[in-house]
């Protein structure tokens, strides 16, 4: 399904299998939320299964890096967070698969969950308490945002509004939009956006291995020598027109 104007095409975004039973999970939890005041679990269900200092290392409620990215706060929260999961995920499921598609937006969340503790372990030492305790999809979006955009780097992108951007440029616009929102006073998990952003890096291309780290550095330090062995002296009056390059 798509529609067009003279100059381009646009389509819709696929709906894939993993991504279609992330979105229904995500809704049928939430809708399920709904009736937590009426039930008289909402206590319950903010201090177990939202992410916080206090319920992994004092009550040890251990499942909460998992349960916080299932649930939502509210209806503009799950829409955004669907919407910007729909834009992207698709393409991204594409080129892995459903299982590993859905495995990436969940260790995706446990990267922005570990952020979000790392932070509160400085604000305790800092000012003797944590931070607030954090809920929502949005560290395992950032790391499918993250893994498009990086797919994308060089290749623009139709996002149906205004004229197409590069892939790289994605990452910065949507950063740039989290501290506007929290400049404006939303209740907006940066750490939580920027651990699931760095583990999304980590995991597509392969720097959470410390072997394909080390390699690549040799591989850069092997490029760079012979870049200098090919460069000549750098007192060579016979290469004047050639780069300098010191040994």
């Amino acid at each position: 399904m798509g529609f067009s104007n003279p100059n381009v095409r646009y389509a819709w975004p696929p709906l894939t299998k993993g991504l279609k039973a992330l979105l229904i999970t995500y809704v049928v939890l939430y809708i399920a939320t709904l009736f937590k005041g009426s039930l008289g679990f909402e206590k319950i269900m903010t201090s177990a299964l939202f992410l916080s200092w206090e319920g992994m290392f004092e009550h040890f409620y251990l499942w909460q890096p998992l349960t916080y990215q299932l649930l939502h706060d509210d209806f503009f929260h799950i829409f955004f967070n669907a919407l910007v999961l729909y834009s992207f995920g698709g393409q991204v499921e594409k080129r892995w698969g459903a299982l590993p598609f859905v495995r990436f937006v969940l260790l995706c969340g446990l990267g922005g969950a570990a952020a979000v503790l790392a932070l509160d372990a400085i604000l305790i030492a800092l000012i003797g308490s944590p931070g607030a305790s954090v809920v929502g999809a949005s560290g395992g979006i950032y790391g499918v945002v993250t893994a498009f955009s990086i797919y994308q780097w060089e290749q623009p992108v139709h996002l149906m509004i205004g004229k197409p951007i590069k892939g790289k440029w994605i990452l910065p616009i949507f950063l740039g939009l989290d501290v506007l929102f929290i400049f404006l006073g939303s209740p907006t998990s940066l750490p939580g956006h920027v651990g699931g952003l760095l583990m999304g890096a980590a995991l597509v291309t392969g720097y959470y291995k410390p072997q394909r780290a080390i390699d690549r550095f040799k591989l850069w330090r092997a490029r760079r020598r012979l870049k200098l062995l090919r460069g000549g002296h750098p007192l060579d009056p016979k290469d004047d027109d050639k780069p300098r390059y010191l040994h």
